[in-house]
This record gives C-alpha cells, structure tokens and sequence, in this order.
C-alpha cells in the first residue's frame, strides 16, 4: 500500500494511517541519529605493516567478543533490526533479545571451524597466527564480527534515510 499524504483531508478521514506515518518517522530519525555513535562504540580491528614488515594490530572500539556481542543486543534492542542481524545460521536463536554467547557461531580462518563466543574467549590468549598477517585467530573472528554488526547497522541507516526522505516529501516532519 502507497503512503499517504499528509493534509487536512487525509488528517480527516484517515488519521489512523497519518498517526502510524508519524511514528514511523520518529523510528527512522532514532535510527539515523544513533547510527554514528554505535559505529563508532563497535570501532575496527585494523593492521599495518611497516618498512622492516612488522606488523602492527590495532583494535578500535570495543576489543573482546563479548563486547561486540553486548552491543549487537542493544542494537537490535534500540530497533536496528536487519536481515544480517537476526537469528539466522550465525545467530542460532529465536529472539535476540534473549540470546546468550552459546548461541552466536563464529568462523575461524579455517574452513569448517565454527565455533561459540565462549570458545572464541577460551583461545583469546593462545595467539595462533598466520605468517601474512600476523593477527591471532582470536582477532580475526573478532573483526568479522565487528564487520558483521558494522556493515548490518551502516546498510539499516542507509534504508531507513532513504524511508525516511520519502515520508518527508509527503508532509511527514
């Protein structure tokens, strides 16, 4: 169904419709004004090499799993709620809001080995590497997931301008 104008005869004879419009409109402004600041709380993990090929890891933002995965719940809790965000293969529960670190499934550098946050904290202080990049397993699964939650907030942002602009040129402000 098409949205409706907002005017005095739709304020008349459909205000159900218009009040429902308004409160979609405040949701999308929520969402756009606290996409940078999740954003920028979930951070990056970032590598560098210098001229002697040492390499450097720096983490920004939150830097264990469970942080990240804190935020997701919040996230989601906040209305950020995504195709990418919700259960799924990689988040095997039913409502997010009640999912524990048991039931989120991350993959490591080797194919097949999907394992829970809990398993990902247990190897944190290991430290396996790889010779190219020189960043542990653990920080690895750290910056997918920090990607994941990135990228499923940027593209949920980016939908809701778009709705949102629409809603505007019909009156909705």
């Amino acid at each position: 169904m098409e949205t409706i104008r907002n005017n005095r005869w739709n304020r008349f004879f459909h205000p159900k419709e218009i009040e429902a419009n308004f409160e979609k409109v405040k949701q999308l402004q929520f969402i756009v004004i606290w996409t940078p600041r999740l954003l920028e709380k979930i951070g990056d993990v970032l590598y560098s090499c210098d001229r002697s090929f040492k390499f450097k890891v720096k983490i920004t933002g939150v830097k264990t799993l469970n942080e990240v995965f804190e935020l997701h719940v919040e996230a989601w809790a906040m209305g950020f709620r995504g195709k990418g965000l919700g259960p799924s293969e990689m988040f095997r529960t039913k409502d997010i809001l009640q999912m524990e670190e048991s039931e989120v499934f991350l993959e490591g550098r080797q194919p097949y080995n999907i394992q829970n946050i809990t398993f990902w904290e247990a190897q944190k202080e290991e430290g396996k590497t790889m010779l190219t990049t020189r960043m542990s397993d653990y920080e690895f699964v750290l910056q997918r997931y920090k990607r994941k939650l990135f990228y499923g907030i940027k593209a949920i942002a980016k939908n809701a301008e778009k709705k949102l602009k629409k809603l505007e040129a019909l009156g909705y402000q």
